[in-house]
Protein backbone atom coordinates (compact mmCIF):
# COMPACT_ATOMS: atom_id res chain seq x y z
CA UNK A 1 0.00 0.00 0.00
CA UNK A 2 2.85 2.43 0.55
CA UNK A 3 3.89 1.96 -3.09
CA UNK A 4 0.51 3.26 -4.30
CA UNK A 5 0.95 6.98 -4.72
CA UNK A 6 -1.78 8.60 -6.79
CA UNK A 7 -4.81 7.39 -4.84
CA UNK A 8 -3.50 6.92 -1.34
CA UNK A 9 -5.05 9.13 1.33
CA UNK A 10 -2.66 8.45 4.19
CA UNK A 11 0.14 6.07 3.12
CA UNK A 12 -0.03 4.03 6.31
CA UNK A 13 1.34 0.55 5.79
CA UNK A 14 -0.64 -2.43 7.04
CA UNK A 15 1.80 -4.55 8.99
CA UNK A 16 -0.58 -6.64 11.06
CA UNK A 17 -4.26 -7.35 10.49
CA UNK A 18 -6.01 -6.39 13.74
CA UNK A 19 -9.67 -7.35 13.49
CA UNK A 20 -10.36 -6.13 17.04
CA UNK A 21 -9.55 -2.51 16.19
CA UNK A 22 -10.10 -2.29 12.42
CA UNK A 23 -12.48 -3.34 9.68
CA UNK A 24 -10.91 -3.89 6.26
CA UNK A 25 -12.78 -3.54 2.97
CA UNK A 26 -11.39 -4.26 -0.48
CA UNK A 27 -12.56 -3.90 -4.05
CA UNK A 28 -11.82 -6.34 -6.86
CA UNK A 29 -12.36 -5.68 -10.55
CA UNK A 30 -12.95 -7.98 -13.50
CA UNK A 31 -13.42 -6.40 -16.91
CA UNK A 32 -14.34 -7.97 -20.21
CA UNK A 33 -10.63 -7.92 -21.04
CA UNK A 34 -8.95 -9.11 -17.84
CA UNK A 35 -9.12 -9.73 -14.13
CA UNK A 36 -7.48 -6.75 -12.42
CA UNK A 37 -7.67 -8.47 -9.03
CA UNK A 38 -7.77 -6.40 -5.87
CA UNK A 39 -7.59 -2.74 -6.91
CA UNK A 40 -8.13 -1.00 -3.60
CA UNK A 41 -9.01 -1.12 0.06
CA UNK A 42 -9.94 1.07 2.97
CA UNK A 43 -9.43 0.62 6.69
CA UNK A 44 -11.99 1.68 9.30
CA UNK A 45 -10.70 2.36 12.82
CA UNK A 46 -13.63 0.95 14.81
CA UNK A 47 -12.63 2.45 18.15
CA UNK A 48 -12.87 6.04 16.81
CA UNK A 49 -14.98 5.32 13.70
CA UNK A 50 -12.86 7.00 11.05
CA UNK A 51 -11.36 5.87 7.76
CA UNK A 52 -7.69 5.46 8.54
CA UNK A 53 -6.64 4.92 4.93
CA UNK A 54 -8.22 4.72 1.49
CA UNK A 55 -6.11 3.28 -1.33
CA UNK A 56 -6.76 2.44 -4.97
CA UNK A 57 -4.44 1.24 -7.70
CA UNK A 58 -3.79 3.64 -10.55
CA UNK A 59 -4.77 0.91 -13.03
CA UNK A 60 -8.37 1.24 -11.82
CA UNK A 61 -8.68 5.02 -11.93
CA UNK A 62 -10.89 6.71 -14.47
CA UNK A 63 -13.67 4.14 -14.51
CA UNK A 64 -15.60 5.85 -11.70
CA UNK A 65 -14.78 3.02 -9.31
CA UNK A 66 -13.00 5.44 -6.97
CA UNK A 67 -16.25 7.36 -6.47
CA UNK A 68 -18.31 4.21 -5.94
CA UNK A 69 -15.79 2.80 -3.47
CA UNK A 70 -15.57 6.12 -1.62
CA UNK A 71 -19.37 6.18 -1.37
CA UNK A 72 -19.15 2.72 0.17
CA UNK A 73 -16.61 3.98 2.72
CA UNK A 74 -18.91 6.88 3.60
CA UNK A 75 -21.46 4.35 4.81
CA UNK A 76 -19.06 3.68 7.71
CA UNK A 77 -17.76 7.16 8.46
CA UNK A 78 -17.35 10.61 6.95
CA UNK A 79 -14.10 11.22 8.84
CA UNK A 80 -10.97 10.42 6.83
CA UNK A 81 -7.26 10.72 7.46
CA UNK A 82 -5.48 12.47 4.62
CA UNK A 83 -1.82 13.39 4.26
CA UNK A 84 -0.90 15.40 1.18
CA UNK A 85 2.29 14.35 -0.59
CA UNK A 86 3.95 15.42 -3.79
CA UNK A 87 2.70 12.26 -5.50
CA UNK A 88 -0.95 11.89 -4.45
CA UNK A 89 -2.54 14.79 -6.31
CA UNK A 90 -5.25 12.49 -7.73
CA UNK A 91 -6.31 11.60 -4.17
CA UNK A 92 -6.19 15.27 -3.18
CA UNK A 93 -8.54 16.24 -6.02
CA UNK A 94 -11.00 13.47 -5.11
CA UNK A 95 -11.06 14.29 -1.41
CA UNK A 96 -11.37 18.04 -2.10
CA UNK A 97 -14.52 17.36 -4.15
CA UNK A 98 -16.06 15.68 -1.10
CA UNK A 99 -14.78 18.13 1.54
CA UNK A 100 -16.05 21.24 -0.22
CA UNK A 101 -19.64 20.05 0.14
CA UNK A 102 -19.03 18.80 3.70
CA UNK A 103 -19.45 15.11 2.95
CA UNK A 104 -15.94 14.28 4.18
CA UNK A 105 -14.19 15.67 7.22
CA UNK A 106 -10.40 15.43 7.09
CA UNK A 107 -8.73 14.75 10.40
CA UNK A 108 -5.25 13.96 11.55
CA UNK A 109 -4.55 10.49 12.92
Amino acid sequence: SVKTNQMNFYKKEIIKIDLDKYMYYSIHCVTEFSNLGMIGYYVVNTSDMFIENFVMSCRALGFGLENEFLENALEHSNRFCFRETSRNNVAKILIENYTKDGRIIVQSA
